[in-house]
């Protein structure tokens, strides 16, 4: 559920904190080889404050992202390595004109005020080393305060960028354990209960505006343009609401709309709405929804309709109708689609003692065409599936079936089947999955996706070696439509030198072999070396592949790199370089280059610049120059950003100017 670019929407996203930052295209070679060893020299002249660490009961805590040191004070980054480390959850709520944010963990909450120097927890309000903020959609808080709030002892060792926290153990006499555990709590006092009905229902919302102005403008000989002149502007408005009714139901609800001046889109358009309502073991949606109900119906498939599903001691039972959206506007169509499944989890026999219990299923879904559809055959579909999955010993087992009756309206109408299994088995240093799949010619499931007439069968095999490699095998066999294709993928990661964990090499290969009246075969190889040096992350790959029929040969070759570096606190810079090229049935070269810095000028204030060269043929080779300005206002949510680049092509010239606008409330 979208709620807010600049903040609620990716704060617990996996969001890297150098993606923050604008990349505009980058550099030659030379100049990406040249910073690096710039980059990596200056480290090691200077000598660089250490970087920060927080070491929970002796273990350091796992980040993505490299905990923040501000006016003296260390800010955690609650990401998705600190949240499945510490076991914990987050949830976000409105809080008078500022957002709270709650870290449920070690079996306490922890609330901080976003942008507000106060946190709450064990029911008393505390002001905070520092007030909370966010950093491209991750949340940073006081990690101190963080980990008192959580009952630990906390140290913050400065100079040496390490924050220690550890539990502390209280010895309890075993009389005491044992009457607490005899202990009968007292019963809530009846204001206590009359002091929670005030409190419900309610109901609470947040809601996110963006606005958007693109002018561009093409200069020269407009006739070979790529691109139009425009004068457009964009406007989005998402609204989220949550709250508890009167009989008791939890209530969710998204709005998304759109509005555009541009005359080929719809100049207004309520793009999806969602409601919610779920009561101990029952759950309804309606609206825009989008149902799940196995491999063969109701998959990733959205409708306009009802979704219900009620847990019960016995059964699960599922239900979904409604009609399609969004399909042929223009005309009378309408597609009605209902659907209705059962679920069921039996034990199994008491002579295998490892096969744990089985989950059953069976649904069945129709699709029917309604109106006029130009151009298209009208369709009434059925299929029924069942499905079962357990898991034996370390082996997860998953099989369906399903049949299907399909009647082009006024036409033909067929019928055929689909089966699959798939084993799957996963330990500490391997992991091995086989799967088999075939579908019939004639079978058709409106509401799922798959290849008809496909029968294939794949294994795979990963596999730890030693303690700093990873190799992995495979085959696939497939055939489709009269050919058989035989692919052997293989991988194999490496890290070559102790000193070095850092850096990576990666091995791959892909060979494809394809029968049928001619042959083909395409043998793909790639290697990949990624390294830190210094502040510097260099990415380099190199990739052949050689493509082979029984009348025309090919190659093609493709080698990248890039070097992301921070050249002081403020500054960083990116640079790419990539080249490929076919020869022997045809010579192409395609070239580009790119260059980008990002300079913070203030807290939350960053200029962004870059250029680039790109080389195809003469007439589509063009230089770029990009420059862009970000500003995010973390008290009062509201974010602008502004970009500008131009394009130069040997006939033409094409500007753009992009102004975008988001507050959120």
């Amino acid at each position: 559920m979208q709620l807010n670019n600049t903040t609620i929407r990716k704060a617990i996203a996996k969001k890297p904190r150098a993606k923050r930052r604008s990349i505009l295209k980058a550099a030659a070679l030379a100049a990406a080889i040249a910073l690096a060893a710039f980059s990596a020299g200056e480290s090691r002249a200077q000598v660089s404050a250490p970087e920060p660490k927080i070491v929970v009961n002796g273990m350091a805590l796992p980040t993505d992202e490299t905990p923040i040191v501000r006016s003296l004070t260390l800010f955690a980054p609650l990401d998705e390595s600190v949240l499945g480390a510490l076991g914990a959850t987050l949830a976000l709520s409105p809080c008078g004109d500022r957002e709270c944010l709650t870290l449920t963990a070690m079996g306490r909450d922890v609330t901080f005020e976003i942008g507000g120097v106060f946190a709450t927890y064990a029911g008393k309000r505390v002001a905070a080393d520092a007030a909370a903020f966010r950093d491209s959609g991750i949340v940073f808080v006081p990690a101190k305060t963080l980990f008192e709030a959580l009952g630990l002892n906390v140290n913050w060792d400065e100079p040496s960028g390490v924050l220690s926290a550890d539990a502390t153990i209280i010895s309890t006499p075993p009389s005491e354990r044992l009457a607490a555990l005899l202990q009968v709590s007292e019963p809530e006092p009846e204001t206590a209960a009359e002091e929670f009905k005030t409190t419900v229902p309610f109901l609470a919302y947040t809601y996110e505006n963006q606005t958007r102005i693109l002018s561009a403008y093409v200069s020269g000989d407009k006739t070979l343009s790529f691109h139009d002149d425009k004068e457009e502007a964009y406007n989005n408005l998402n609204v989220r609401f949550v709250g508890l009714m009167k009989n008791g139901y939890d209530f969710t609800g998204v709005m998304r709309t759109s509005q555009t001046s541009d005359p080929t889109l719809k100049q207004g358009e309520l793009k999806r709405l969602e409601l919610g309502f779920s009561k101990n073991k029952i759950k309804i949606s309606a609206y825009d929804v989008e149902p799940k109900f196995g491999r063969y119906m109701f998959r990733s498939y959205p409708i306009q309709g009802l979704d219900y599903k009620r847990v019960g001691n016995h059964f699960t039972l599922m239900g979904a109708a409604g009609k399609v959206s969004k399909q042929m506007r223009s005309s009378e169509y309408t597609r009605y689609v209902a659907g209705a499944r059962v679920e069921k989890t039996v034990d199994a026999p008491r002579a295998l003692k490892a096969l744990q219990p089985v989950a059953l299923g069976a649904g069945v879904v129709r699709v029917r065409d309604t109106g006029s559809r130009p151009g298209y055959l009208k369709q009434d579909n059925i299929a029924v599936a069942v499905d079962a999955a357990t898991q034996y010993g370390d082996w997860k087992i998953n099989a369906d079936f399903a049949v299907s009756d399909n009647d082009f309206i006024g036409v033909s109408s067929s019928g055929s089947t689909a089966r699959s299994i798939e084993l799957d088995r996963t330990t500490k240093k391997s992991s091995w999955k086989t799967t088999h799949e075939r579908t019939g010619s004639d079978f058709y499931s409106e509401t799922s996706y798959f290849t008809r007439g496909r029968n294939e069968t794949s294994t795979m095999y990963n596999t730890r070696i030693g303690s700093n490699a990873v190799g992995g095998a495979g085959v696939r066999v497939r055939n489709h439509a009269g050919r058989q294709t035989y692919i052997y993928p293989s991988s194999f990661k490496f890290s070559p030198l102790k000193s070095r964990s850092r850096m990576n090499v990666t091995v791959r290969r892909n060979f494809e072999k394809t029968i049928r009246d001619q042959m083909r075969i395409q043998d793909t190889r790639e290697i990949r070396i990624v390294d830190k040096l210094g502040t510097s992350r260099v990415d380099a790959s190199f990739e052949r592949r050689k493509r082979k029929t029984t009348t025309d040969l090919s190659f093609r070759q493709k080698h990248s790199v890039s070097v992301r570096t921070n050249i002081n606190e403020k500054l960083s810079a990116e640079t790419r370089t990539q080249r490929e090229r076919w020869y022997l049935d045809r010579q192409s070269v395609t070239r580009q280059s790119d260059l980008s810095l990002n300079y913070e000028i203030a807290p939350w204030v960053e200029l962004s610049t870059g250029f680039g060269r790109y080389y195809n043929t003469p007439a589509n080779a063009r230089s770029t120059f990009k420059l862009g300005f970000h500003k995010v206002d973390i008290i009062n949510d509201w974010e602008v950003r502004v970009q500008c680049q131009r394009h130069n092509y040997r006939d033409y010239d094409a500007t753009a100017f992009e102004l975008t606008y988001s507050f959120f409330r």
